[in-house]
């Protein structure tokens, strides 16, 4: 059974959108599907974006290996991000994207979100460095 027909499955035992599991279940989703994939190996695993916290040098290699942090955020920034998903013989997926991708930021919720958690940092950094001098 494909990946894309697995994710079809745990998404119809969720019964919730894609949209929906992607936006407060995507944890419980991963962890289904990875047992749905036949577990966790050396080439099918659960990520989070806390995995890409590189102080936290038990996951330097995730870091390391897919390309580290969206550009324009800070190792302390990207612990406010929070997302899980299924890496699986090279190819990220998670409830929005049955068909994966080569890259993590191009799954579907790091495009529809990314930008606006990037907008809010910034402007939150703004706010911080002009606080008081108006």
């Amino acid at each position: 059974m494909e990946v894309a027909s697995k994710i079809h499955k745990v998404i119809t035992e969720m019964n919730y959108s894609p949209r929906g599991i992607n936006n407060g279940k995507c944890g419980e989703f991963a962890d289904r599907l990875l047992k749905k994939l036949g577990g966790k190996t050396n080439d099918v695993y659960v990520l989070t974006t806390d995995d890409f916290n590189y102080t936290n040098l038990g996951h330097k290699k995730h870091y390391t290996k897919f390309g580290g942090l969206p550009i324009g955020m800070s190792f302390a920034e990207v612990k406010l991000i929070d997302h899980a998903w299924v890496y699986c013989h090279g190819k990220h997926y998670d409830a929005q994207t049955p068909h994966g991708v080569d890259g993590y930021l191009n799954l579907t919720w790091f495009i529809e979100n990314l930008p606006d958690i990037i907008e809010d940092l910034n402007l939150q950094k703004y706010k911080e460095k002009y606080r008081g001098h108006h």
